[in-house]
């Protein structure tokens, strides 16, 4: 089992969530789209966040697919309250 802390940061005076973030991250298709059984994955981890309040629990397989979605989220922000998220969920 993984843990991860739901933390809020500010870009510029705007509060940023990180289930947001991550949210964003497992919608996140690319050009290639989704094969299903990747849907499944996410949708899995999509779950828990929702019903996440403070931590998000992952079974191992979970916290890989996060991670891996994660790794190949494109960023349009400098920001360093966000490489501390990223690697947050690089670590579990």
């Amino acid at each position: 089992m993984k843990s991860l802390a739901l933390k809020t940061f500010k870009i510029g005076d705007q509060d940023v969530k990180y289930s947001d973030l991550l949210k964003n991250c497992l919608n996140f298709s690319g050009k290639e789209g989704l094969q299903a059984e990747e849907m499944r994955k996410r949708i899995k981890v999509l779950d828990k966040l929702d019903a996440a309040t403070d931590t998000l629990e992952l079974e191992d397989a979970e916290a890989d697919t996060l991670k891996q979605v994660v790794a190949a989220m494109p960023w349009a922000v400098l920001n360093k309250d966000l490489l501390t998220m990223l690697d947050e969920v690089k670590a579990l």
